[in-house]
């Protein structure tokens, strides 16, 4: 029997805190410990129940935040990887956390300086999450997103204070200098890939360990409008393009399902008989069996889980990591990816989605590629290897 720590610090989607009960049931099934620590505990008691769970330590900056992220190392220069006066007091909050909660394996999921103060630690560490939470090892690190007006070599400036930072943290800690930041990832034990070599945010990389999607979330069961032509669904947060989306399938009388979490003030008045819009979880795989096609914001989880399905997707990515997942979608021809806030081309691409069978006749060949793939079994084959990883600590 082990002891797990399982830690969640960035990002805010209900998909990690699923993630992150998934793993602990399969480990309490297999008797081993589990203490979590998460950035929010607002829901560790539905999520978690009974089980020991602690504030991960987080940097809430106040200012000389960028407010659009382009590479890895700006969302760790958000994360406090900027300047040793935030990155080594978090350090020394997570080390002190692991030392109290006798974790002997350290489980993160995007949870960066988890992993960054575990270095020189008597513990294992272990990255499971999706492929943007363990960028492979290079540098310079890709621009998510070129199109924004970043002044010349700012990314590459950032990029190196971030990794001087964290070689001064890691000097603190008496463990050696890393040449590149991503160095740091090649150092844990394992990086899990919570997704497929298609859906990996960094498709070049080598030698990857995939275990496949993991979080998937209870909802209700999805209740479709009256309607006539294909079956919508559509997974938003508030963005320009939204109300002309849905006018646009109320004109033409499509019976869409809206799940808006954060957006049903501003999609409710556009509901109609064709279009019901709710604000509470959906079965997903539920939904993905019984749509046509899906319009999302290019969450990985939700993404994946409609082309698994062999249904192609419209994506409006709002974020760099869901620029890279928009990429992936039409890289596999199952889907179109416009920006968000340019409604004609939304609706346009909606159009195309609907009339040229080539994206769903994409998506059902990458559904085709992962269908023989036994989920459950790829779950059991990482709770192995979590348990192989625990041994050698002993």
């Amino acid at each position: 029997m082990s002891r797990f720590l399982l830690a969640w610090e960035l990002g805010g989607a209900l998909g990690h805190l699923a993630t992150l009960r998934e793993l602990a049931t399969l480990l309490l099934e297999r008797r081993h410990d589990v203490a979590l620590a998460l950035s929010d505990c607002d829901l560790a008691d539905q999520f978690f129940p009974g089980l020991e769970v602690q504030t991960a330590p987080i940097h809430r900056p106040l200012r000389g935040v960028i407010a659009q992220p382009s590479t890895y190392a700006d969302v760790l220069g958000n994360a406090g990887w900027n300047a040793i006066e935030t990155l080594g007091p978090l350090c020394s909050a997570w080390r002190d956390l692991f030392n109290h909660s006798g974790a002997e394996v350290v489980v993160g999921n995007f949870a960066p300086t988890a992993l960054l103060a575990a270095q020189g630690m008597d513990l294992r560490s272990v990255v499971f999450g999706t492929g943007f939470h363990s960028p492979p090892d290079i540098s310079p690190l890709p621009d998510m997103c070129p199109w924004r007006d970043n002044y010349a070599d700012r990314l590459l400036i950032t990029e190196r204070q971030v990794l001087a930072t964290t070689n001064r943290q890691l000097a603190s800690q008496g463990v050696e200098e890393l040449e590149r930041i991503t160095e740091l990832y090649r150092r844990a034990d394992a990086s899990l890939l919570t997704t497929f070599l298609e859906m990996d945010h960094y498709p070049d990389r080598v030698g990857g360990e995939y275990v496949g999607p993991w979080g998937e979330l209870p909802g209700n069961a999805p209740v479709w409008p009256k309607g006539s032509g294909p079956r919508v669904f559509a997974y938003l947060k508030p963005i320009e393009a939204l109300p002309y989306l849905l006018q646009h399938v109320h004109q033409v009388g499509w019976p869409t399902l809206v799940y808006a979490p954060g957006a049903k003030e501003s999609a409710a008045p556009l509901a109609r008989p064709t279009i019901h819009v709710v604000d509470r979880p959906l079965d997903m795989k539920r939904v993905a069996a019984t749509c046509n096609f899906a319009v999302l914001n290019a969450g990985h989880n939700a993404t994946l889980r409609i082309l698994l399905a062999g249904k192609p997707a419209l994506v409006l990515p709002t974020t760099g990591e869901q620029q890279l997942v928009a990429q992936r979608v039409e890289r596999t021809g199952s889907g179109l990816a416009v920006h968000p806030n340019h409604p004609a081309a939304a609706v346009a691409c909606l159009n195309r989605l609907a009339s040229d069978h080539s994206y769903a006749d994409a998506a059902s060949r990458f559904a085709t590629r992962y269908e023989s793939i036994d989920l459950a079994d790829l779950r059991e084959q990482t709770a192995d290897r979590l348990e192989e990883i625990a041994i050698r600590n002993e």
